[in-house]
């Protein structure tokens, strides 16, 4: 994902005031800068078994509170509670929300043995332990509600609740009595709920991914699809409003966020639009559609299509083999309306002398071609994980960066590119610890079986009906939830009912 560094040495206020994240200088921007380094570097180390060699053994849990822990410390130093706060300080109380954060991860780490045998025999919580678990809880749904926002952090909270007070709820909602200990256990300790395998995935696969993108966009290769994308269709009609569908869709295949191509595409494609002769709104919206389908094009996906690993038990090659077409018809479906809206708007192309040769620029970014070819060959043909089928490809991007020295990956480009990989993952991983709670909570409750049962009776055993359902639902969530959270919500509840009418689960 694309977004502005962690720290920013020199700024204007305009650009502090429009900034998201805090801004800080001098030693504070050298800590923040040295922590996000050493967060990534630590996540190449372990994915890539280098600690296992060393003879230094991390269990998987223990490394899913040393991902979680830091991304906390991230956000409560990074993202300030609203608005209007100050960006240029950390506040007393952001500094104790990180020692909470941190501090509760760090004693899961070394007391990690001795927790999870306690779990195992069902044992209880200490009164300091359950205290500290729900004031840790707490610390999880304030950071969500800083880095994604209220709605996710809302919904995540009702299903934390939801196992104390189910036993007093109506009807279908109606369950067993669980304790606050119980709770605790089961959604805020090792193997389910926040720590289970959809945080694995953002503290494995997904970081992976996001480095490989963050270093392809560092050696250029943004502006590379931009200019492939301005040769081949820059002079037709509606020119830049198909330069951005095109230029969105390759871009897709390396970095999988919706965010991430509009910041390194629509920075580009949008005023270009606007100089000939798109409406700022239509220019606006032709990217922002556009971008969103780099959700679904392989091989690199957003973060829903690997939590799909979890989910269907599958392998990430089928996933990628599945999401070809449907990404295909996407940005087919976006490339002909934008074709439409320029004929019936008269919008012409930009001059062929204005646009870069397609011969150059091939030549210029062939290489490019190389790492997304390694990538493919460790993930499709010898089947390695897609952890390390990421890290081999960015092991190659680097290699072969060497040979041209404007898009050389340096030690500061380096740099920046973990800055931007440890800045992307505020927003993954607190979402897929808000989605092990809800997942958590179902599985504990037992909530999805029932529901499936209502949802078939609702739609009266028709599956076109329930489709529908399910696909209103979708555009509701898709308003006020990231994608990744909407697919957890939907999967856990109404993915089950779908599949008791007929459908397969990966179809569902």
């Amino acid at each position: 994902m694309q977004g502005p560094e962690l720290t920013k040495l020199n700024v204007s206020e305009k650009e502090q005031e429009s900034s998201r994240y805090r801004t800080f200088t001098g030693a504070t921007a050298r800590a923040i800068t040295a922590l996000a380094v050493a967060f990534v570097v630590y996540h190449i180390l372990y994915i890539g078994g280098v600690f296992g060699r060393l003879g230094l053994y991390i269990d998987p849990h223990q490394h899913l509170a040393l991902h979680l822990g830091f991304i906390l410390g991230f956000v409560f130093m990074l993202v300030p509670p609203t608005k209007g706060a100050s960006r240029r300080k950390l506040p007393w109380y952001d500094i104790f929300l990180v020692l909470i954060g941190f501090g509760w991860n760090i004693y899961l780490v070394v007391n990690f043995e001795d927790l999870l045998i306690r779990t195992s025999r069902a044992a209880p919580l200490t009164l300091a332990e359950l205290v500290a678990c729900w004031g840790f809880f707490l610390v999880v749904l304030e950071a969500a509600r800083r880095a994604v926002g209220p709605a996710v952090s809302i919904i995540a909270a009702f299903f934390l609740v939801y196992p104390l007070i189910s036993v007093y709820l109506p009807g279908i909602l109606a369950g067993p009595v669980f304790s606050l200990d119980r709770v605790a256990r089961g959604i805020g300790l090792f193997v389910t709920g926040m720590y289970g395998s959809i945080l694995h995935i953002s503290a494995t696969i997904v970081i992976s991914f996001i480095l490989f993108g963050q270093l392809l966009y560092m050696s250029g290769a943004g502006q590379w699809f931009i200019d492939i994308a301005q040769s081949l269709l820059g002079y037709v009609r509606g020119g830049p409003a198909k330069v951005a569908v095109v230029a969105s869709a390759l871009m897709g295949t390396v970095q999988g966020t919706a965010v991430g191509n509009t910041a390194a595409i629509g920075v580009f494609t949008i005023p270009l639009m606007k100089r000939t002769g798109y409406p700022s709104h239509i220019a606006g919206a032709i990217e922002a559609v556009a971008s969103n389908g780099g959700q679904i094009m392989p091989p690199v996906m957003g973060i829903a299509a690997f939590i799909m690993i979890d989910f269907l038990g599958i392998s990430y090659a089928k996933i990628i083999i599945a999401g070809v077409l449907p990404a295909i018809v996407y940005f087919a479906a976006v490339f002909f309306t934008v074709d439409y809206e320029a004929a019936k708007g008269g919008l012409a192309g930009i001059p062929r002398s204005q646009l870069p040769p397609l011969r150059t620029t091939l030549i210029n970014g062939w290489y490019y071609i190389f790492p997304l070819s390694a990538l493919l060959f460790f993930l499709l043909y010898l089947q390695y994980s897609p952890q390390l089928s990421a890290l081999y490809a960015s092991a190659a991007l680097i290699i072969v960066s060497l040979f041209k020295k404007s898009n050389r990956i340096t030690l500061g480009r380096f740099v920046t590119a973990t800055k931007n990989t440890a800045l992307a993952m505020i927003t993954v991983a607190t979402v897929c610890a808000l989605a092990g709670i809800i997942v958590g909570s179902v599985e504990l409750t037992g909530l999805s079986y029932r529901l499936s049962f209502l949802l078939v009776d609702i739609a009266g055993g028709n599956l076109a009906y329930l489709l529908v359902m399910t696909a209103v639902v979708c555009i509701i969530l898709g308003m006020g939830m990231p994608t990744s959270a909407a697919y957890v919500v939907l999967a856990v509840l109404a993915a089950p009912a779908l599949v008791e009418l007929g459908l397969t689960p990966t179809a569902a």
